[in-house]
């Protein structure tokens, strides 16, 4: 997590990341470091090589602040 700081407070941010398929109920879990999202998604296209499978990652953000 990096932390900023600003004139008028402290603010956090953080970015986690998550594999989810289209075709069917995979949801891989939240991963702080992208290429283990991807990581996750190539294992779960592996696992399922006689159908196409597509599977996006899921980037979250998120901004805390405290004012001061």
């Amino acid at each position: 997590m990096a932390k900023t700081i600003l004139k008028n407070g402290m603010a956090s941010h953080a970015l986690r990341h998550r594999a989810i398929c289209e075709n069917d109920t995979f949801k891989g879990p939240w991963r702080t470091n992208i290429e283990d999202a991807f990581e996750d998604a190539n294992t779960h296209r592996q696992r399922h090589q006689d159908t196409p499978h597509i599977i996006n990652i899921i980037t979250q953000q998120t901004i805390s602040m405290l004012l001061e």
